[in-house]
């Protein structure tokens, strides 16, 4: 059965009575206003649609928003920001402002590192993936193409050399010319059993005499000679010769039959190296990087740049150094050590530690640090342990002030804080109790004489008088006091007992349970001044005059009260009820409880019961809800 909640209530708490397991359900008609947290326990969901399709929740590690049925789970909004928990620091944008296109920005630590544009996305930074498809130019691409990379063969026409040639022969790569038509004028070493054909002179293997031959003489330049015939000096004319070999020449050729300078390409050795550095005739090089494994007596004085430690052939004495020690000094005495000597720290006992690992050396405090002499601290002492112990006959202060419990949070965290004296006798405190907000002796306090106590510069109590500004105490006795001067009231919680010598005069009023006597002496009593306590029947006349009745007690119940009608005043008033359903009953009002004539509005801290008997109820009103997560009770 569902509780239906439909009145308009606001700024009062809604308590629920009677509520069984078939009531699972709290309808509530018209708006639903909360004014603290709504909380729902782990793996409890908000849902939202017929079919709970929409889902909220928290499964005690992780939190979601889901979207079960068929439907988008859509976020409306020109602008929406994903940021990390602290809210410092922007994860994500997505925009689509009015009149404007729309993007998506992703970042890395409060860096973008992409943007979504009309054209596609920018990257800032490197873009790694696994793959690509797509078309890319060749010419956006930087680095080198691996044999691993390439998709399949590469075509000759994409080669810029596509070719080789040999012996006069060239062909493409991927053809072949089963018969190439080599140039072997300058090939060597080809096995004569290897040739076809007819064997020429020139492939004879020995000699053939002239009688084999059809010519067996030559002439050249005007000489004439049989083979295997000499002329150590012919005379020939050479005048229409070529191509004759300065590497035959004799003799000196002078500038002056030099045709023009004679080109690197003519020279069978047309370059010079040294130390690794080659260089062609006529080429410079300003800063060669010779290779001087070799090199001898270069003077250091040539050198430039720095030599390290492992260029040095072996150790440096210290005669060749210009400082070849350390000097350690304490500001009055020093002493200087030979670079390779030992220099040794050593500390105090109980004040200096010295340790030395892996060519460190640590100086610093022992755990316990004692001091033989004075300890003089120009700065600020923090001690941070739990205890510090004085020991010393005198402990002089120059500090105003001394602070104790310093950083209590308020004034329970300081409970406990003050001066303990630790007598042989029993322990002497003063502190801070928080119970009772005050200060606290374990002893008496002793005053030198004339000396007094003080509140707010005012002395209260001294040695012989207690303060004029004390006007109230809680004195039990006093003592005999031979007069007594009262400006206020008098309180008595016993009787006030005089004798027949004892007068109280100029007084106002006398306020008591009971009066004891015949009061045969009292007169010019006025009974509009009686404020409390009953008058006999006997006392009053037959007929009373009329009365407000406003302090009329204990009336019969037959009595009548007199009632005006009231609908219009714009006030609060309090409804008054008797705690019984007979007898003699006080009339009392609960001050919780009130209505307005004026409004017709009756007002309550809370309303209990199943509200079946409410009638002529908007269905338009508002409950407003105020939020409780922290009251032990059930609901």
């Amino acid at each position: 059965m569902a509780k239906y909640l439909s009145n308009r209530v606001r700024n009062f708490n809604i308590g629920v009575s009677s509520i069984t397991e078939s009531d699972t359900v709290l309808n509530v008609i018209g708006n639903t206003v909360f004014t603290g947290k709504v909380t729902i326990p782990d793996n409890n969901k908000f849902v939202a649609g017929d079919g709970d399709d929409l889902q909220i929740y928290h499964d005690g590690t992780d939190s979601y928003i889901q979207e079960l049925g068929p439907g988008l789970l859509s976020i409306d909004a020109s602008y929406t920001r994903i940021r990390n928990v602290a809210g410092d620091k922007t994860v994500a944008t997505f925009t689509h402002l009015t009149g404007a296109t729309g993007g998506v920005q992703l970042y890395w630590d409060g860096s973008k590192k992409l943007e979504t544009t009309s054209t596609g996305a920018t990257v800032t930074g490197t873009l790694t993936a696994t793959t690509f498809s797509g078309n890319l130019p060749t010419t956006d691409l930087t680095g080198s193409i691996t044999n691993a990379q390439l998709a399949g063969s590469i075509t000759n026409a994409k080669l810029v050399n596509d070719s080789v040639s040999y012996g006069g022969i060239s062909l493409n790569l991927g053809q072949s010319d089963a018969t190439p038509a080599f140039d072997l004028s300058d090939a060597t070493n080809y096995p004569t059993s290897s040739l076809s054909g007819t064997i020429t002179n020139a492939q004879l293997a020995g000699s053939i005499a002239n009688n084999k031959l059809v010519n067996d003489s030559v002439s050249y330049g005007g000489i004439s000679l049989n083979l295997g015939a000499s002329d150590a000096t012919p005379a020939f004319d050479l005048s229409d010769a070529t191509n004759y070999p300065t590497s035959s020449l004799s003799g000196t050729i002078t500038n002056a039959q030099l045709a023009g300078s004679i080109a690197n390409a003519k020279l069978v050795n047309d370059s010079v190296s040294y130390g690794g550095i080659s260089l062609d005739l006529g080429q410079s090089d300003a800063t060669p990087a010779f290779d001087l494994s070799d090199a001898t007596n270069y003077p250091t004085s040539s050198l430039s740049g720095t030599i390290t430690n492992a260029q040095l052939a072996g150790s440096i004495t210290n005669a060749k150094l210009v400082n070849s020690s350390i000097t350690v000094s304490d500001g009055s005495n020093s002493t200087a050590t030979a670079l390779g000597g030992t220099i040794t720290f050593s500390g105090t006992n109980n004040e200096v530690d010295v340790a030395e690992s892996s060519g460190t050396v640590t100086i610093g405090l022992p755990n316990n640090v004692t001091i033989a002499n004075n300890l003089t601290v120009t700065g600020n002492l923090q001690v941070d342990g739990d205890t510090v112990t004085v020991n010393t006959s005198t402990l002089t202060v120059e500090d105003k002030n001394i602070e104790i419990a310093k950083g209590a949070a308020n004034d329970a965290a300081a409970d406990g804080a003050g001066i303990t004296v630790d007598s042989g006798d029993g322990v002497k405190t003063w502190n801070w109790v928080d119970s009772t907000d005050s200060w606290t002796s374990s002893e008496h306090i002793n005053l030198a004489s004339g000396k007094g106590i003080k509140l707010n510069g005012t002395t209260v109590l001294s040695g012989t008088t207690l303060g004029s500004t004390i006007v109230s105490s809680s004195l039990t006795s006093v003592g005999t006091l031979g007069s007594l001067t009262v400006s206020g009231n008098i309180t008595a919680n016993g009787n006030i007992v005089g004798d027949n010598s004892t007068n109280i005069t100029g007084i106002d009023g006398i306020t008591a349970s009971t009066f004891s006597g015949s009061g045969a002496n009292l007169t010019s009593l006025n009974a509009s001044n009686l404020g409390s306590g009953t008058i006999p029947d006997a006392r009053f006349p037959a007929t009373l005059p009329a009365v407000s009745g406003a302090n009329l007690t204990n009336l019969p119940g037959s009595s009548t009260v007199q009632v005006t009608s009231n609908s219009s005043n714009d006030e609060t008033v309090y409804l008054t009820f008797v705690d019984g359903t007979s007898g003699l009953k006080e009339v009392e009002a609960d001050f919780n409880l009130t209505y307005n004539p004026s409004t017709n509005v009756l007002t309550a801290s809370n309303f209990s019961g199943n509200g079946s008997g409410l009638t002529n109820i908007s269905n338009t009103s508002e409950v407003t809800i105020t939020g409780n997560s922290s009251n032990n009770e059930t609901v």
